[in-house]
């Protein structure tokens, strides 16, 4: 099946490891592998993600509560200005 797309977030997944992911699918696999689920960054990540699949947010919406998720995370998310997130 074909997820939406959502604009790529570049990060690193481990030491010279880096991912980029630009579908629903992929993010909330990211988020699972990298964030804390009983976390407030994930759980407003996951509700982002899946709304924007039911056509509730536009995908930038899910996109900045998935890169900050990631931050809170410590993980470090690349070609994302931090003031913006963009």
């Amino acid at each position: 099946m074909c997820q939406p797309y959502i604009r790529p977030v570049y990060f690193q997944e481990g030491d010279g490891i880096y991912r980029i992911v630009s579908d629903v699918g992929a993010m909330g696999e990211a988020l699972v592998r990298h964030c804390d689920p009983t976390s407030a960054s994930f759980r407003a990540a996951a509700h982002h993600l899946l709304s924007f699949l039911a056509g509730a947010v536009p995908a930038d919406v899910a996109r900045i509560a998935f890169i900050e998720a990631l931050s809170a995370a410590k993980v470090a998310v690349s070609g994302v200005h931090p003031a913006t997130r963009r």
